[in-house]
């Protein structure tokens, strides 16, 4: 039989390829952030109703792809993305960026384009701060200062 693979080598390949399906991210494609959010509501994948409180917390449980999305007027504080992403704000919608620090950092695949829309990333003149420090992957950026 040519090209047949026999049934103990075919369990071979599946198991040796499970820990690479472990590895992508499984959540939720759209996650929420709140002023008024908790960050131990990542546990329930912070849906609208129970919001995280931070872009870092929600990033944690969001699927590569996909959204953060805050809901009102706030400072959502730094956030590093190493994968596809879109960081959806409000106007008013902040992230803090504290002296020394940088508000987002992105270490993402060549490819792998990330979307800010509607946020004012701010280091309110504290000294040696960066907006947004892009490393790797494709920025694109819309009604944000």
């Amino acid at each position: 039989m040519s090209g047949s693979i026999s049934v103990p080598r075919a369990l071979l390949v599946t198991l040796l390829a499970l820990p690479l399906l472990s590895a992508v991210r499984t959540g939720p494609i759209r996650v929420y952030v709140s002023g008024l959010g908790n960050d131990s509501n990542a546990a329930t994948n912070c849906p609208r109703a129970k919001p995280c409180r931070t872009l870092e917390k929600a990033y944690t449980v969001v699927q590569a792809g996909g959204e953060i999305i805050a809901l009102d007027p706030a400072d959502y504080g730094p956030v590093t993305i190493a994968e596809p992403l879109s960081l959806l704000g409000v106007e008013g919608a902040e992230i803090g960026v504290a002296t020394g620090a940088t508000g987002i950092t992105i270490n993402a695949p060549a490819a792998a384009r990330i979307i800010i829309r509607n946020f004012i990333i701010s280091g309110a003149g504290a000294a040696n701060t960066k907006g947004i420090q892009l490393n790797t992957g494709q920025l694109a950026l819309f009604n944000s200062t």
